[in-house]
C-alpha cells in the first residue's frame, strides 16, 4: 500500500504553498510565530521564510523521519523541525516557544478518514474517542467517522484556547464546513472565516473537492459563524455560507429568500438497509434462480428475498428490470432472528453455513445482537411505494419505485428513500421532485 493512501500523504507542491502564503501576505494580521503541525518535506515552511510575513519563529512537526531530515535542510535561523507525533502532543502546552505573540497555524493535514487508515492497519491515528460527543447509534455508526484533518483542526481549536491565532489549512471542502458547524455548536470565538476552493486534481491528482480554510481565533472579538466562499485565490466573493438555527446553510442569501420552505415536514427520509455482508446477503438472478456473490446457487424461502436497488441502479434509472435481490432477516431493528429456524429452515441453514462472514463484521452495532441482524430496517422498508435517491452522486435523480413482482423494493445503505403507503401522496411528491 502506498504511503499516500496509508497516511493521507499529499505533499503540497511549491506552486500551491506560494499561492497560500501570497494570500496570507495580503492580510492585515501580523503573526510573530508560525506552526505547521504536519510539515512533511517542509514546502510550507520554505514558503513562509521566503515571504514578507516577517515571522520571528517557525516550528514544524513531522512524524516521518525522512521528511524531518528534508525539512531540516531549509536554511533559516527561525525554523525548528520537531520529530514527533501530533496526536501525542498537547499543542498548547508541549511546544516550547521562544517568542510570544500572535500565531499562524498553516499546513496541509492528512486527507484520509480514521476508518480508512484503520483499514490499512496504520498507526498514524489519534486515540479513538467520541470527540464530537455523538450519542446513541450515531456514536457507533458512520456519523462518528471523521477526517484526520478535521480531528487535527478541532484539536487546535481545543488546545490553543488561550492564544490569539489564525488557521490556514488545505483540506476537503466538507471538512471546512464541518469545522464551521463545530465552532458554532461549541461557541468558539472564530471570525473572518474564508473558504477558497483549489483544484485538487491539478495540484494533487486527487478527485476531491478541496479548499483553503482560513479563520481567526480571537476571544476579544464577537464570533461570526459565516464564511465567505471563493472559487479561487483570484476570483471575487461568490456567496456566503453560515449557521442559521443550528443548521449549516450553503447559501445564506438564498436561504433567506426561501426560508419559508424549512417548516417541519410530515415526510421523513430514511436510509436503506445496512448489513455489511454483501457476499451472502446480496443476490443476483441467474438462469436457474438466485446466486450470491460467491457464485453459489442460493436455495432459500422466496418470501425473504426482496428486489434490491443500489446507488448505481438509481442514478442510471434501472428500475424497470431489477436483477438484484437482498435477504431480509428482520422486519424491525432488534427483532430476534431465531424465529427463522422454524419459519425459514433453508434460509437459517444457508446463513449458518456462512456465519463467518457475519462474525467478521467490524461495526459495534452488531455486537450482542441476534444472529444475522441487519440495520436500517423498519415498517417503512416494506412500504409499497417509495421515492429513492442515491447518496453517492452530486446530480439529484429521484426515482419513483412501486412494487416489483408484488414485493416492496429495498434500497441499500448508500441510498435514501421516502416511504409511502398512500399512492396519491407518492404520485404527487414524485411529480414535484422529478420536475424541472
Amino acid at each position: 500500500m502506498s504511503r499516500t493512501k496509508i497516511l493521507g500523504d499529499f505533499q503540497t507542491p511549491i506552486t500551491l504553498t506560494s499561492q497560500v502564503v501570497s494570500f496570507l501576505e495580503k492580510k492585515t494580521r501580523n503573526w510573530e510565530r508560525v506552526l505547521e503541525p504536519t510539515c512533511g518535506r517542509g514546502n510550507f515552511l520554505q514558503a513562509v521564510v521566503e515571504s514578507s510575513l516577517f515571522v520571528k519563529e517557525v516550528v514544524g512537526i513531522e512524524i516521518q523521519s525522512d521528511y524531518v531530515r528534508q525539512a531540516r535542510t531549509i536554511v533559516s535561523d527561525t525554523i525548528r523541525v520537531l520529530h514527533d507525533d501530533i496526536f501525542s502532543l498537547h499543542l498548547g502546552e508541549d511546544i516550547q516557544w521562544q517568542m510570544n505573540g500572535d500565531l499562524l497555524v498553516i499546513g496541509n493535514p492528512p486527507w484520509v478518514t480514521n476508518s480508512a487508515q484503520g483499514s490499512f492497519d496504520s498507526n498514524n491515528l489519534p486515540i479513538k474517542s467520541n470527540f464530537k460527543n455523538f450519542s446513541g447509534m450515531d456514536a457507533m455508526t458512520g456519523a462518528s467517522n471523521f477526517d484526520i484533518a478535521e480531528f487535527i483542526i478541532i484539536k487546535l481549536l481545543q488546545e490553543l484556547k488561550s492564544t490569539r491565532y489564525s488557521i490556514a489549512f488545505l483540506c476537503k471542502t466538507s471538512v471546512a464546513r464541518n469545522i464551521l458547524l463545530y465552532a458554532s455548536q461549541n461557541l468558539l470565538p472564530i471570525t473572518n472565516v474564508q473558504i477558497i476552493h483549489i483544484d485538487a486534481k491539478s495540484h494533487f491528482n486527487a478527485a476531491v473537492d478541496a479548499a483553503l480554510l482560513y479563520l481567526d481565533f480571537d476571544i476579544a472579538k464577537t464570533p461570526c459563524y459565516e464564511a465567505d466562499i471563493f472559487d479561487s485565490f483570484i476570483t471575487m466573493l461568490t456567496h456566503r455560507i453560515g449557521i442559521i438555527n443550528g443548521r449549516l446553510v450553503s447559501d445564506i442569501h438564498t436561504y433567506h429568500q426561501f426560508s419559508f420552505a424549512f417548516e417541519p415536514s410530515r415526510f421523513e427520509w430514511r436510509q436503506g438497509v445496512k448489513h455489511d455482508a454483501a457476499p451472502i446477503m446480496e443476490l443476483s438472478r441467474s438462469l436457474d434462480g438466485w446466486q450470491n456473490q460467491l457464485s453459489e446457487k442460493v436455495d432459500i424461502e422466496d418470501e425473504y428475498i426482496f428486489p434490491l436497488m443500489k446507488s448505481s441502479d438509481l442514478y442510471n434509472q434501472r428500475s424497470k428490470k431489477i436483477e438484484r435481490g437482498i435477504i431480509l432477516t428482520q422486519k424491525t431493528v432488534g427483532q430476534d432472528t431465531h424465529y427463522l429456524e422454524t419459519a425459514a429452515p433453508r434460509l437459517w441453514a444457508y446463513l449458518s453455513a456462512h456465519q463467518d462472514y457475519f462474525e467478521r463484521r467490524k461495526s459495534s452495532i452488531y455486537r450482542g445482537k441476534s444472529p444475522f441482524s441487519i440495520f436500517g430496517i423498519g415498517a417503512y422498508s416494506y412500504s409499497p411505494y417509495k421515492l429513492m435517491i442515491s447518496g453517492l452522486y452530486k446530480e439529484l435523480r429521484f426515482t419513483p419505485i412501486s412494487l416489483y413482482e408484488n414485493k416492496p423494493v429495498i434500497a441499500d445503505d448508500t441510498c435514501y428513500l421516502l416511504p409511502f403507503d398512500n399512492i396519491l401522496d407518492w404520485v404527487l411528491v414524485s411529480a414535484i421532485l422529478t420536475s424541472n
